[in-house]
Formats: structure tokens, C-alpha cells, sequence
């Protein structure tokens, strides 16, 4: 087990827990938007370490959407949490994200001029499969999910436009989080 708690790895107090086994992680964050990059840091370090590049662009897209979305809908108070998960199987990779509400998220078609509603879209293009669960183990809610295939073919095969997408996003993190020293 490596734990990702260090200060250059996740700081703050809202990082309740972040562990990495070889074939599984799991995090615990405060529902906070700010800390996208660092469950983005966790499921990159998971699967550098896991030797996995192939399948990396695409999962850290799709667990952003799905984080962003836990927060933004599934969050009621400051001291709500978002419980990712990660977990190697035979064939492919699942991610999950946790959050407290009961209510299930629903896939739309946003109109050009809309700024929000293609995240769930977004994970559909870039990973194998997802669903959603009503969880009790974690958290009382639901438990959003995806898989990307090993072989990092599949749906995520389309490696231009994931790859345009993940910098797109690293980009919009980096014009978010301010000048660095």
C-alpha cells in the first residue's frame, strides 16, 4: 500500500484519504471542486505505478466528469464527502465516484449554447461502459462507475480525441489554480 497523503502528492485537510494498493485505490475527499486536480493526481499516480499509459488520458477525463458531477449535484454541504475508487480486473480497469445524494444523474443532450450537461456523454465516448449503483457500503447515495479495457481498446481507443480533451481540461486546471511559484 502506498499512501498519497504526502505534502507533494495531495495537501490540505480536505483530502480525508487517499491509498493506493497495486490493483486498487481509494479516496476520500470533501466535496469540494477545488480538489478535481487531486483526484486526478491519484488515479494518474495509480496507474503510472501500475505501468498502465495506454488507458491514462481517458480514465482521468472520465473520473474528472464524474468527481465535477458528484460535487456539483450530488453534494448538499461543506462537510460532504466523494469517495473514489479504482480497482484492476482481469480485463479492465473500474473506477467508481460516491456521493450521498439518492438522486440519479441523467444523460442530456445540451444544445450548442449550453455550457454544462455533456459530462455524462463525455464518460460514455471515452470509456467501455457506465452505470450507476445506489450504494449503502460507502456512502448512502449512488455510485457512479466506468471501465476502460487493458488493451486500452474500446471505445477510449479514439486517442486524438481523448487526448485533445485531457489537455483541454489540464489546461482549464491550470488557468484555475493560478500562477505557481
Amino acid at each position: 500500500m502506498h499512501d498519497v497523503c504526502e505534502p507533494e502528492a495531495l495537501v490540505g485537510a480536505a483530502v480525508m484519504c487517499a491509498n493506493i494498493h497495486p490493483h486498487s485505490f481509494h479516496a476520500s475527499l470533501i466535496a469540494d471542486i477545488s480538489l478535481a486536480s487531486d483526484v486526478r493526481k491519484v488515479v494518474t499516480r495509480w496507474l503510472e505505478r501500475w505501468n498502465r499509459p495506454e488507458i491514462l488520458d481517458a480514465a482521468v477525463l472520465a473520473v474528472d466528469e464524474l468527481f465535477s458531477n458528484a460535487v456539483k449535484h450530488g453534494s448538499q454541504g461543506d462537510q460532504d464527502r466523494v469517495e473514489v475508487t479504482g480497482m484492476c480486473r482481469d480485463t479492465d480497469v473500474r473506477i467508481a465516484v460516491a456521493d450521498s445524494s439518492p438522486c440519479l444523474p441523467v444523460t442530456r443532450k445540451a444544445s450548442v449554447d449550453q455550457e454544462s450537461g455533456r459530462g455524462l456523454a463525455l464518460v460514455a465516448a471515452v470509456s467501455d461502459s457506465w452505470g450507476i449503483e445506489l450504494s449503502a457500503d460507502v456512502l448512502p447515495g449512488k455510485r457512479v462507475w466506468f471501465t476502460v479495457p487493458l488493451s486500452g481498446l474500446g471505445r477510449s481507443a479514439n486517442v486524438d480525441f481523448v487526448k485533445t480533451a485531457r489537455q483541454a481540461l489540464d489546461s482549464r486546471a491550470d488557468d484555475s489554480e493560478g500562477p505557481t511559484a
